[in-house]
């Protein structure tokens, strides 16, 4: 998609831009509740989709919700190689768009698209903690009679959200899913800087290196013949 936005949609392309910038500033668990509250949440005994129907749903809306901002993001990485010299002469030789596409934007574009999956990992653990704080859980929440709530899956986020309320109580009951979910997510981060890293160095021995020329300084003594005038020491 953001190929296609880069190379065939170029007048309209600010605008979309501006309409669709609307889902960087409003935060996406926001959008997600309100979407999904009415589908995850139900009464217990009351007939309801399949556990794979609901979290297919969830996932579903959570996917949308964060193509606009990456389609344009890759359209704008895009239109920067599309920029390069290179494209260019290859575009002169008589490169087609499907052959610039496979051969120079993708390898150029894949050391991003990895970066952007580990960030959108973490973003969505994280969206799936605040889901949990707000009984949201994966996959459906059951509502019994007095405001009680139970997780169908009991992953993590779920155990957080059911259990957090006891943190001053029983603090080892919602600390150990606490716990993991911390550690999944700087582990996360560092495999991101690793792989960050990697890319890196690979680019910088791609680069070629121009040797130094070495600049001989002549030795002006030794090239001064024998009686002409110069000054030196006898010692």
């Amino acid at each position: 998609m953001g190929l296609f936005f880069a190379f065939y949609v170029r007048k309209s392309f600010k605008t979309l831009e501006a309409l669709f910038d609307c889902f960087t500033v409003v935060p996406m668990t926001l959008i997600g509740y309100f979407i999904l509250d009415t589908v995850l949440r139900f009464q217990h005994g009351d007939p309801v989709p399949s556990f794979f129907e609901r979290a297919s749903f969830e996932i579903i809306v959570l996917v949308i919700l964060a193509l606009p901002v990456l389609i344009f993001y890759f359209a704008k990485e895009t239109k920067k190689i599309l920029n390069e010299e290179f494209i260019e002469a290859a575009t002169l030789l008589g490169g087609s768009k499907f052959h610039l596409a496979i051969k120079h934007i993708f390898p150029n574009i894949f050391p991003v698209l990895i970066i952007v999956m580990m960030q959108q990992f973490v973003q969505t653990l994280i969206i799936f903690s605040h889901f949990g704080i707000l009984e949201l859980f994966f996959g459906g929440t059951i509502l019994f009679y007095g405001n009680e709530v139970e997780s169908v899956s009991n992953e993590w986020s779920g155990l957080i959200g059911l259990y957090f309320r006891s943190l001053s109580v029983h603090p080892w009951i919602p600390m150990v899913p606490i716990t993991f979910f911390i550690l999944t997510i700087i582990t996360a981060h560092i495999m991101l800087q690793r792989i960050q890293l990697a890319f890196e160095k690979r680019h910088m021995k791609q680069i070629p290196q121009e040797p130094i020329e070495q600049i001989n300084t002549p030795n002006f003594a030794q090239q001064l013949p024998a009686n002409s005038f110069t000054l030196y020491d006898d010692k």
